[in-house]
Formats: structure tokens, C-alpha cells, sequence
């Protein structure tokens, strides 16, 4: 690594005639048609060595630290070379002073410089790598900036140092070349990387004179914490909610049949004996004809064997009457039973059968559903995150969406142990009861509950459900 790229050292004249000018835009056209940082700044170092050393090495800051990244002639770096770690120290020893640090060092730099300049490890590295004089060169975006984001060093073997206008030639290159090597490493960040620099520079313009509106900013949103911290509310758990009656009773279809008139609608309030449906009797009404002519038959038989006084054939015929008028009787209660009324008073609450006239039935089919207009219970759909903090007597308050100003107070009475999956969520049945009523309620009205589960913070309280979801994954994940 040591060894020299180029044996013979360059003429001190030939040095001082070099301009900047070739050497920055030669650089930089070099520079920007690579695409990794590393063949970026070779192609710098490279330029370097042309013009005033035999070798150049350039870093970037990584972490706390400046690590080469380029050396000049390769592209890769052995990071565990002895030599290697001597000109990181000495780049690390030239940003951490701010300044520019040449060895064999001068006199007259240091009085320039106003203060003393520690050149340890350029001492370190000019012996261990047997170079004749070295310089570093901090790389600085900006004045503002007090962190270099790298640092060039050029070496020779040669005890030729460096004079006064080269150095401010290669100080002035350095301000073109930061920036540069900056957004190179920039661009190769990943997302955690940015983040985390991002947030250090926040921090360090906060500690440093100036950033008034930063400071204000982050004083804001500190004070701003403390206050969510401190400020207790009660956390209710939200749940779908639905206004049932205490007793609902199906009206269900008597026999077989076909839907003939409907005079009632869901929502419609009925009376106790209130003529609801009817259904087709045409088929029974036959029947009845035809069992009334029988029964009249029979009885006439029955007569005239008991005037001829035939034992035998009034038992016939009387036995023949009964039969029939116990048929007959049977359908004429099949055709009362086509006369559908209201068991109580109530409101109907489902059954829209304007759409089924005509249509066939089967016996048992549930045809309208009523409930009474006294006498609520409520259900509860809560979620299965909280139902653990739900339990029997706690009370809350509902608003119905035909109602959203009216509170309704309720208290828990019942919670069903089964799970049941509604709109993508698990959610359990709860039974609550009204504590409390207002004209105008009715079974099959929906709205929200709401349940005091918990006091906490708002702090805690907005951030609970995320930190909740984050463990429950890491656990699934196996963490």
C-alpha cells in the first residue's frame, strides 16, 4: 500500500503553475459519471495525484468516525490495513481541529493559524508509511456546518512541501468536492440511515446559537407532550348498537296456502285483533260446500231410518253425520285461520309481504314479525379488544341515529361468550337495558354506545390502539 505510484517527485515550479480551474472541472466531470461513491472519489483522487502528489486518499464520515473510501489507483480498500487505519486517524485529527494540517508542519502555518495544531497522527502515519510530507484537507459543505463529511489527504515521498497558494487551490477544490461526495453518499442511504441523520441535525441545530423558530418548534411540541401526559379523559369503547324489543313474536302461516290481502307495512302500529293479512280460501270454502251437503245427507238418511225405524241404518247415517261435521268443523277453522290478527298491540318490525301477493306459502313460514311498544333491550356489538374491560352492571349512554341529541342511559346485563364475525371485525353480543326513555322510540332503531372502560392520559390514550397492533405482530412474527 505504501508503495509509490509515481518514483519520481514533481518540480516545485511545475506545482505552483497548476490552476485550480483544470483541476475542478476535470474532477467533477470525472466524478459525476460514476454512480457508487467509492469510483466517484477515485476518479477525484486520481485527479489529485496528477497534478500534486503521488498518492490521495479521500473519506467519508461514517458514524463519529472518517473512513477512506477511495485510494488513489483502485477502488477498494483493505479497511483492516495497518496503513489504512494511520490515515483514517489522521483524517479524523485534521476535522476534528477544523483546519487544514500539514506535516513536516511550518512555522509559518502555525502563527497563520493563530492557535497551535496537534499533527500526532500525520506524524504516526509519515513515519509508519515512510512519506516525505503529507497534507489533510477537511471537506466542509458549509460555514455553518462544524463537522467535516470527509476529509482528502495527499502524500508524497518526497520532503516537498506544499506552498501557500497550492494549499488555498486545494482548499478552494475541497468546497467543490464536499458537496459533491456528499450527495453521492447520500443517495446510496437507506431509509433508516436518512432518518436517523436527519434527526441528529435536528438535534444539533437545536444545540447550537441561532435556529430560533427550531427551537420554538421543538419547545412547542415538548410542551405540547407533557400537556397529552398529564391531561387525564376517559376512554369509552364505541359499539353498534340496536333498539329490540323485550318480546318479539313471529306470525307465522297457519296452512299452506297463497297470500291474498296484506293491510299492514314494517313500522305500521297495530291493535290488539287487528286484521293483518289474509289468505286464499277459495279451496276451503269447496270444501265447506261440499261437507255442509254431506252433513245434510247424512242427517236426512238418519231421519228416515228413524222413522222406518231401522236401528242399522241410523247408527250409519248418525255415525256418517258426525264424520262430517267434525270435517266441516275442521275447515271452518282453517278458513278463520285465513284471517290473520295481531296477537297484541305492538308495531310491526319486519315482513314487507305487498310484493308476495299471490305467492305461495308453506305452513309454519314466518310471515310478519311484531313487537311491543313497551319494554326495550338493547344489543351491543363490541369489539373483541374491548370486551375484556366490558362487564355485567357497568352503564353508558346510547344515541340513536333517528335521535343523535337524545342520550340514552343503559347498564350492561348480559354478555354472550361467543364471538361472531360481522363487517370484517370480531365483535360480541352484549345485552344492555334503558336506564332511561323519550317518546318516540322504536324496535329496529340503530346507533352508537358508548362504554367508560379506562382514565388515562390522551397521550396514552392516542397511542394505545398502535402499540397494540406493533406488539401483537412482533408476536406473531415470533418476537
Amino acid at each position: 500500500m505504501s508503495a509509490v505510484l509515481n518514483t519520481a517527485a514533481r518540480s516545485t515550479a511545475n506545482e505552483s503553475a497548476t490552476s485550480i480551474e483544470p483541476l475542478t472541472v476535470n474532477a467533477f466531470s470525472a466524478a459525476l459519471a460514476q454512480n457508487s461513491l467509492a469510483a466517484c472519489a477515485t476518479s477525484i483522487a486520481n485527479e489529485l495525484v496528477n497534478r500534486h502528489c503521488e498518492q490521495a486518499v479521500i473519506g467519508v464520515r461514517q458514524g463519529h468516525s472518517i473512513r477512506p473510501v477511495a485510494w488513489s489507483g483502485t477502488v477498494e480498500i483493505k479497511q483492516r490495513s495497518a496503513l489504512v487505519k494511520q490515515v483514517a486517524a489522521a483524517m479524523d485529527e485534521a476535522a476534528d481541529q477544523y483546519a487544514t494540517l500539514q506535516y513536516p508542519g511550518t512555522n509559518d502555518q502555525t502563527a497563520n493559524a493563530g492557535v497551535p495544531r496537534i499533527a500526532v497522527a500525520h506524524a504516526r502515519l509519515s513515519t509508519t508509511g515512510s512519506y516525505g510530507s503529507l497534507v489533510t484537507i477537511p471537506l466542509i459543505v458549509s460555514a455553518e456546518q462544524r463537522q467535516a463529511v470527509g476529509a482528502i489527504t495527499l502524500l508524497r515521498t518526497q520532503n516537498h512541501r506544499w506552498r501557500a497558494q497550492e494549499l488555498a487551490d486545494l482548499e478552494q477544490a475541497a468546497t467543490f468536492i464536499a458537496p459533491l461526495l456528499e450527495l453521492k453518499q447520500r443517495s446510496h442511504e437507506s431509509l433508516w440511515q436518512r432518518t436517523t441523520r436527519e434527526f441528529k441535525e435536528r438535534l444539533r441545530a437545536l444545540r447550537e446559537p441561532g435556529h430560533t423558530g427550531s427551537k420554538i418548534a421543538a419547545l412547542s411540541v415538548v410542551a405540547g407532550l407533557v400537556a397529552l401526559a398529564a391531561i387525564p379523559v376517559t376512554i369509552n369503547a364505541s359499539a353498534e348498537a340496536r333498539l329490540e324489543g323485550v318480546v318479539q313474536r313471529g306470525v307465522a302461516a297457519p296452512l299452506d296456502s297463497f297470500v291474498k290481502e296484506v293491510f299492514v307495512h314494517p313500522g305500521d302500529a297495530v291493535n290488539e285483533g287487528q286484521l293483518l293479512l289474509t289468505l286464499a280460501d277459495q279451496d276451503l270454502q269447496d270444501q265447506q260446500r261440499q261437507l255442509e251437503s254431506e252433513l245434510a245427507r247424512h242427517r236426512s238418511e238418519h231421519a228416515e231410518a228413524f222413522a222406518l225405524q231401522d236401528r242399522v241404518k241410523m247408527v250409519i247415517a248418525q255415525a256418517r253425520a258426525d264424520e262430517a261435521e267434525a270435517a266441516l268443523s275442521l275447515v271452518n277453522q282453517q278458513i278463520d285461520r285465513t284471517r290473520i290478527t295481531a296477537p297484541f298491540a305492538g308495531i310491526v318490525i319486519e315482513g314487507d309481504l305487498q310484493q308476495r301477493i299471490g305467492a305461495p306459502i308453506k305452513r309454519g313460514e314466518t310471515l310478519l314479525k311484531l313487537s311491543p311498544t313497551t319494554g326495550y333491550r338493547i344489543v351491543l356489538y363490541v369489539e373483541d379488544s374491548d370486551i375484556d374491560a366490558i362487564h355485567t352492571g357497568l352503564r353508558g349512554e346510547l344515541a340513536v341515529s333517528a335521535m343523535p341529541l337524545a342520550a340514552l342511559n343503559i347498564e350492561i346485563e348480559r354478555i354472550t361468550p361467543l364471538a361472531s364475525y360481522q363487517d370484517g371485525r370480531n365483535v360480541y353480543e352484549v345485552q344492555a337495558r334503558l336506564l332511561s326513555s323519550v317518546p318516540g322510540l322504536r324496535p329496529g332503531l340503530e346507533g352508537i354506545a358508548k362504554l367508560p372502560i379506562r382514565n388515562e392520559s390522551l397521550l396514552a390514550a392516542g397511542t394505545r390502539k398502535v402499540f397494540s397492533w406493533l406488539r401483537f405482530k412482533l408476536w406473531a412474527l415470533g418476537f
